[in-house]
């Protein structure tokens, strides 16, 4: 299927646009195999109308307008926002939990702290919504200012292994499964822990009502250039995260958003229910739910089956 040639051309960096009814290709050296540019030739027509539909569908779509002077006035939700928002709720069957990420990295204890938690008060200035609270009434909003924030160290280096790791447990079980109050800055905790050298654990701790997997990836990223280079001046952000909610809005006065819901809505009936999922208890009666991973695995020939079903 041309969707499954477009995710690997995007896996490997290789970008397509339509340049004069032609198709171009823009690819890092390698990315490229013979089998790929066969596909491509084979399947050029069909390129070639998807680009076309969406750069139509982007002449028509009101454009991004970036509003320096509201960025601290307060914006919508997201549609998954608002529901990562009610779901904090305990009135909610299987709610009163957030929609929330944790991860532990370690260190050599060489790591400098004090240069670590101001090159984070950078990145906090630098992005938006590292400054953002959600309102009573269910809108977000940017804060201009917050107080300088500080990285807690936990220094358990003078104690007994056995001690180190109850300590380390005790802060994991306490973030792991946190719910800030979604109307208080900050919406995340950053902590490290010192333990026997030369190693350091550093906890992070964030509401994924501010950010997403990339907005992760983009604060790692900036947060190790700071640190690496405190003198990285980069150019500042032209558009805030409220710039990009209320023009997608906008788009909802466009005719083609109208056709698409009028297309969805028409196909209500005739769409499967959700899955009748098994339930080791009746959800409505678990009353603090916890988030945990699991893994599992099915033979490769499976999976094409499942996605040629798909």
């Amino acid at each position: 299927m041309v969707q499954d040639l477009l995710l690997e051309l995007h896996r490997r960096g290789i970008r397509l646009r339509l340049v004069d009814g032609r198709l171009d290709v823009l690819a890092p050296p390698g990315a490229l195999t013979p089998q790929l540019r066969e596909e491509l030739r084979g399947r050029s027509d069909e390129l070639k109308a998807l680009l076309g539909r969406t750069q139509a569908a982007e002449r028509g779509a009101p454009g991004l307008v970036a509003q320096p002077g509201l960025r601290h006035e307060p914006f919508p939700l997201t549609d998954i926002q608002h529901a990562y928002w009610v779901g904090r709720n305990p009135a909610v069957a299987l709610g009163g939990v957030s929609t929330h990420y944790y991860v532990e990295l370690t260190a050599d204890d060489g790591l400098d702290v004090p240069r670590l938690a101001a090159s984070l008060r950078q990145v906090i200035e630098r992005h938006d919504m590292l400054r953002a609270v959600i309102t009573s009434d269910g809108q977000q909003q940017i804060l201009a200012e917050v107080p300088p924030y500080q990285i807690a160290v936990a220094d358990v280096r003078d104690q007994t292994p056995q001690q180190q790791e109850a300590e380390l447990a005790r802060i994991r079980a306490r973030l792991a499964h946190q719910v800030f109050p979604a109307g208080q800055w900050p919406l995340f905790e950053f902590r490290v822990t010192r333990l026997a050298a030369p190693q350091l654990v550093l906890h992070l701790s964030i509401d994924l009502l501010i950010a997403d997997g990339y907005s992760l990836y983009l604060l790692l990223r900036d947060w190790r250039r700071f640190y690496e280079d405190p003198g990285w001046a980069p150019e500042p952000l032209e558009f805030s995260f409220r710039d990009y909610v209320l023009a997608e809005q906008a788009q909802r006065e466009d005719p083609q958003y109208d056709r698409a819901k009028e297309y969805w809505l028409d196909r209500l009936d005739s769409l499967p229910p959700a899955p009748a999922l098994p339930f080791s208890s009746d959800p409505a009666q678990v009353s603090r739910p916890v988030f945990a991973r699991r893994r599992g695995s099915v033979p490769r020939d499976r999976w094409e089956e499942i996605k040629q079903q798909a």
